[in-house]
């Protein structure tokens, strides 16, 4: 109620009535998604890549090896989530994305950057995704 969160909220409101704004995050949708799809499509730890716009998730298989479950990691009260996202979240961190897994789902990887967000970002992602995904390949 206080007048610069209203001020705030009608500029937030008019940038998302600009249709040029609007055609601007449908292509970098379009770009992001296109190169994780490309990147991932052989790999055999991805199931699918989905989205709507730039929400979106990697959904990832479960690794095989002993030592990336719960109880390898010595986290048996885990045992009913699947690894592989949290996994996947830690080597991301390492590049500095902080990233999330769906709650109902621990294998997907939540891909939702903000309207904002510029190529060279969205290309720093994908290439830590890629990265990230190749040390699950390696790990199966």
């Amino acid at each position: 109620g206080n007048s610069l969160a209203c001020r705030a909220a009608s500029r937030a409101l008019d940038s998302l009535a600009d249709p040029s704004f609007l055609e601007r995050v449908r292509a970098t949708s379009r770009r992001l998604f296109e190169r994780l799809e490309a990147s991932l499509v052989h790999s055999p730890s991805v199931l699918a890549v989905r989205h709507l716009g730039l929400l979106g998730g990697i959904e990832l298989a479960q690794p095989n090896h002993p030592l990336l479950g719960w109880a390898g990691m010595g986290l048996d009260e885990l045992r009913d989530h699947p690894s592989a996202g949290p996994l996947l979240l830690e080597r991301l961190q390492r590049r500095g994305i902080f990233a999330h897994v769906c709650g109902h789902a621990w294998n997907t990887l939540r891909v939702e950057p903000p309207l904002i967000v510029d190529e060279r970002r969205c290309d720093h992602f994908v290439a830590a995704v890629v990265s990230a995904v190749e040390w699950l390949d390696s790990h199966r």
